[in-house]
């Protein structure tokens, strides 16, 4: 779905609404990643004793 959104910005709409579509899907991707990270290592199998 966000995919064939990006494809159509980029075929026909302004490069600021393609800039601000990859941005805002960046700054999501990289909050997730964050979370997972944290959450990974307080609760992950390899925690060192």
């Amino acid at each position: 779905m966000l995919g064939f959104r990006i494809l159509e910005v980029f075929n026909g709409g302004s490069y600021a609404e393609l800039a601000a579509l990859s941005s805002t899907l960046v700054l999501i991707t990289g909050t997730v990643l964050f979370f997972v990270i944290v959450i990974s290592k307080r609760f992950g199998v390899s925690k060192t004793q």
